[in-house]
């Protein structure tokens, strides 16, 4: 988990269907239970990355799963929920920032929240007074964006004007410059597979035939709104690619 294993200062997770958030925070506050109160000692300063990894898997599994099971999470998901609402009530007006505009850096699990959003849909232009303002703070400017297994999802279901939407949406003010989005590519074989699997989105199939754009454009989209790939793995069973921002400076030059 990003938000306690390598050391972010906040995680944010964005998903269209509230039924999944709800299990996300249940998830979240299931393995908050199990981590080490904050009232118990400090591990000692650690010198190597080895023991830092190890001293935070011992601080995240430091209750069994039993514990959890027989009396219930430390603290419910919906009470979760509302704490992060009031730890971050100031966030909505600009006042300060628990996430990334600086202010009190929270640790885990208080540095996590998840919103019901759809970056698929249309939001301000670029180039107006409108667009130029500051988004939201659940909106970034975030430092990496992981768009991972949910490219084919948003291009089947909002066409190619809906994946274009939602990568300006990824490149534009939600990216800090020099920021990274991290991308995992479907081939078509898997958004064939997604419309003729009966336990997956044969609703969709009709929308396969309208897609112009494909998983080769991508690179080509993305260089369009001004990032730049820097890396590339073949790890997993699909390809995941790092793009890095181009700041505007670096861009002119």
């Amino acid at each position: 988990m990003p938000s306690s294993s390598f050391g972010a200062a906040s995680v944010t997770g964005i998903e269209v269907d509230p039924n999944l958030i709800r299990r996300a925070r249940d998830h979240l506050s299931f393995h908050a239970s199990r981590s080490r109160p904050s009232l118990a000692p400090d591990f000692p300063a650690l010198s190597s990355a080895a023991a830092a990894a190890a001293a935070a898997r011992d601080t995240l599994l430091y209750f069994p799963i039993s514990s959890v099971l027989d009396h219930g999470h430390r603290l419910p998901p919906d009470a979760r929920a509302y704490q992060q609402l009031q730890l971050r009530h100031d966030d909505d007006d600009g006042s300060s920032s628990s996430s990334n505009g600086g202010g009190e850096v929270l640790g885990f699990p208080d540095n996590v929240e998840f919103r019901v959003d759809d970056w698929a849909q249309d939001i301000p232009v670029a180039g107006t007074d409108e667009g130029q303002d500051a988004p939201p703070p659940h909106q970034g400017p975030y430092d990496t964006i992981l768009a991972l297994s949910v490219i084919k999802w948003i291009h089947l279901s909002q066409l190619d004007a809906g994946l274009e939407r939602f990568l300006s949406r990824c490149c534009g003010t939600s990216l800090r410059p020099e920021g990274y989005l991290v991308i995992e590519l479907q081939p078509w074989s898997s958004y064939r597979a997604a419309v003729t699997k009966p336990h997956k989105a044969p609703h969709l199939a009709g929308n396969l035939a309208k897609l112009r754009l494909g998983p080769d454009d991508l690179g080509r989209l993305l260089l369009e709104r001004g990032l730049v790939q820097v890396a590339r793995s073949d790890a997993l069973p699909r390809s995941v690619y790092v793009y890095r921002k181009v700041a505007a400076d670096s861009s002119a030059s």
